[in-house]
């Protein structure tokens, strides 16, 4: 070794000594945090979100007894309507938790909300079956994005 490495080593420090403290149990920790006014808001907000996704998911049931008469619809075409908004939440899902866990939870909430708004409400004036259930699909791949992440959200 050089002596200028030997130097080098002479001067670093010594190392501290590192005191952990004891690990706490989780009832612990919530009494020593409180229960305050920002969960009350993190309940709000998360109650309202998983509401819309209920009212996006299952509001489709009121819409299909008036489509059926104004867009002439089969009973097949009824059934594939009911079931296309789930199928895109079930072709969504492993994208939306992996994007909520490498870009963050808000990240992927507040767009698919917008998204989910857009897409559902440009579905409301569909004058066209494939049109309309193209748009449910979108919806539903979007709801799932807050659907899967608020529960997250929420338990962290």
């Amino acid at each position: 070794m050089s002596s200028a490495m030997e130097n080098a080593i002479d001067v670093l420090p010594e190392p501290k000594h590192v005191n952990y403290q004891r690990s706490i149990t989780l009832d612990d920790a919530l009494s020593l945090t409180k229960f305050g006014k920002v969960n009350y808001f993190l309940i709000i907000v998360a109650g309202t979100i998983l509401a819309a996704v209920l009212l996006e998911t299952l509001g489709i049931s009121y819409v299909i007894p008036v489509a059926r008469c104004d867009l002439e619809m089969t009973t097949q075409e009824k059934g594939v309507l009911s079931a296309v908004s789930f199928a895109g939440i079930i072709v969504s899902s492993h994208l939306w938790g992996f994007l909520a866990d490498t870009r963050g939870r808000k990240k992927v909430i507040v767009p698919t909300l917008f998204l989910t708004f857009f897409c559902s409400f440009i579905s409301s004036f569909s004058t066209n079956f494939w049109l309309i259930t193209v748009l449910r699909f979108f919806a539903g791949f979007f709801i799932s994005g807050s659907s899967a992440t608020i529960y997250a959200y929420v338990g962290e």
